[in-house]
């Protein structure tokens, strides 16, 4: 096991984090938030250098108004020019063709992931009656959409690599079918057997749908609860590390969970669930949380008042820094949530403690 401290002049690995970014004021603090974060990693020499930005669904808000694209990539240009910046679909790219019915054609335009074939059937729902009538972005929605950005995955081994640990992620789809037998389950199931864990000890995975949800918006739609009831066991028997999600305007941090029940690190393991749609979107805020007599018992942290960012940085095998940045209301970031992330050392896999109570909004 390689520590960051044992090797003190090797960069660490470190992710930028997002969801529902948009084109708003909040969303212009974000990027320069995000913009701050990767010249710092820079220019910081033996420290973390930022590696990519994880941007789980919900990109422009164009929602069929194609001129949105382009103020959306030209409003982020300056940032996405210099750092990788990878990506899945969230329901604000569906963007259903009022004549033809077709889904995601702007996305799969203007992105290029590391992607499925394209030779798989492309999806086609019912035409809309008028244009009028036509939702371009459902909240909810299960589609046939198996080809090209649709899910993904990337990887950075730790052997071949400089840092001290290696991480995959895998970008899971939350409006293609989930269930065994289909594309996506089984390609998540060979990209889960794939992973060397020694080269690649840390397994993160990013989608727009979040199937652990304390805020009263989005709360168990009926595709995120498919998706939890076809893959959670999979995921968690593999031992994944963390789940990051958007589509919520919220932040949530878990703590360690399976099945709607808390592990205890000393007997078991089990993912972080992270929601992290606080990038800035078009909508506003999360408007109030589900159980409004407090946070259900697997809530580390929640926050349904200000925007913010993400990072995720590997430290060596067996630990990872989370942190939530949080707009301070003046055009800076703060820290609103820390915590170390251990991987649990029963089989090798699996999360976590959780180091630090987070701090109180300033």
């Amino acid at each position: 096991c390689r520590t960051a401290d044992a090797a003190a002049a090797v960069p660490t690995l470190q992710f930028l984090v997002l969801g529902d970014l948009g084109q708003t004021d909040d969303s212009v603090r974000t990027r320069d938030g995000l913009r701050r974060a990767l010249h710092v990693g820079e220019g910081r020499g033996g420290a973390a250098a930022v590696a990519a930005v994880l941007h789980a669904g919900d990109l422009a808000y164009a929602d069929g108004y194609h001129p949105r694209w382009d103020s959306y990539l030209a409003l982020h240009a300056g940032l996405s020019s210099g750092v990788p910046w990878h990506v899945c679909p969230g329901n604000h790219e569906i963007e259903t063709d009022a004549r033809s019915g077709r889904i995601f054609q702007a996305f799969e335009t203007i992105y290029r992931m590391p992607a499925p074939r394209r030779d798989s059937v492309r999806a086609v729902l019912a035409p809309c009656r008028t244009a009028d009538a036509c939702d371009p972005t459902p909240s909810v929605l299960t589609a046939t959409y198996d080809y090209g950005n649709a899910f993904h995955s990337l990887s950075y081994d730790g052997h071949a690599g400089p840092w001290p640990a290696g991480v995959k992620i895998i970008f899971l789809n939350s409006f293609t079918h989930t269930g065994p037998g289909s594309p996506q389950h089984a390609a998540l199931l060979s990209e889960l057997r794939s992973v060397d864990r020694t080269a690649t000890p840390w397994v993160v995975l990013v989608m727009h749908c979040p199937i652990y949800n304390t805020f009263a918006d989005h709360h168990r739609e009926k595709h995120a609860v498919r998706m939890a009831e076809n893959m959670e066991t999979v995921w968690a028997d593999a031992g994944v590390d963390v789940v990051l999600a958007g589509h919520v305007h919220g932040y949530m941090r878990s703590r360690p969970v399976y099945n709607g029940t808390v592990v205890d690190p000393r007997v078991g393991a089990a993912p972080t669930y992270i929601i992290v749609g606080t990038g800035g979107n078009r909508d506003g805020h999360a408007r109030a949380y589900f159980d409004k007599d407090g946070p259900e018992e697997w809530v580390a942290y929640r926050n349904k008042d200000w925007s913010g960012y993400g990072t995720f940085e590997a430290l060596d095998d067996t630990r990872a820094r989370w942190r939530w940045m949080m707009d301070d209301g003046t055009g800076g970031h703060v820290v609103g949530d820390e915590a170390v992330i251990r991987r649990g050392q029963r089989g090798g896999s699996g999360p976590t403690v959780h180091d630090r109570i987070p701090p109180e909004r300033p």
